[in-house]
């Protein structure tokens, strides 16, 4: 009887192609990562007017907001991953990662609340967000979508989260504008409404994808 479920095991195996493993999604969170500040300073160069001629005096004041857009960046990317392996549920560590990332926006948005408004005439920034979010965003579907990711929508959320976090970050290196105001409406509140619109495209795509391997 051994014997014969053997052979049957061998004949069924004997086409089949070996599967090659996913990277841990570390790694491809830090993929992701450099993936997106590659192709958000690339379209800063082409697309804009480039990086602001005192982008180190930014950095120096604003050291703290730099390092917590990244770690959320980061953290959210990684979410995403984790998210992307098949599992009948979410467990905790992509809840407490995720719910970190989200966080760390919740606080950079708080601290502009209750600034003075901006000035007539300032600059809307959305179309330059919008183009420095794209293609990391598309990247990050396709590479999600190998993993077939059973929780597309949250998947889908913490990707835009992720993306959405390097491109305000580079549009921190491309806007001279300072006035908190201006940050909140046109830096740091698109990266949460991304998010937002990310759990439906998550749904939608991610589910493409996975039925067109089918």
């Amino acid at each position: 009887m051994s014997t014969d479920t053997d052979k049957l095991i061998a004949q069924l195996t004997q086409d089949l192609k070996p599967v090659k493993p996913m990277a841990g999604a570390g790694t491809l969170a830090l993929i992701l990562s450099t993936l997106s500040l590659t192709a958000t300073f690339a379209a800063i160069t082409i697309f804009t007017k480039g990086i602001r001629t005192d982008w180190q005096v930014m950095l120096g004041e604003h050291v703290c907001q730099t390092a917590g857009i990244s770690m959320a960046g980061f953290l959210a990317a990684y979410a995403a991953f984790k998210l992307s392996v098949p599992d009948t549920r979410i467990r905790t560590v992509e809840r407490v990662i995720l719910g970190l990332a989200s966080f760390i926006w919740v606080l950079l948005i708080a601290g502009q609340l209750g600034a003075e408004p901006p000035e007539a005439g300032y600059r809307n920034c959305l179309t330059d967000f919008s183009l420095l979010f794209i293609i990391p965003f598309a990247a990050g579907i396709y590479m999600a979508s190998h993993a077939a990711p059973v929780w597309s929508g949250w998947a889908g959320y913490a990707l835009a989260l992720a993306v959405g976090s390097f491109s305000a970050l580079g549009m921190r290196f491309a806007c001279p504008n300072e006035q908190p105001a201006h940050l909140l409406v046109w830096h740091y509140l698109p990266v949460l409404a991304f998010a937002v619109v990310g759990i439906g495209l998550g749904q939608i795509l991610l589910k493409q994808k996975k039925s067109s391997r089918a």
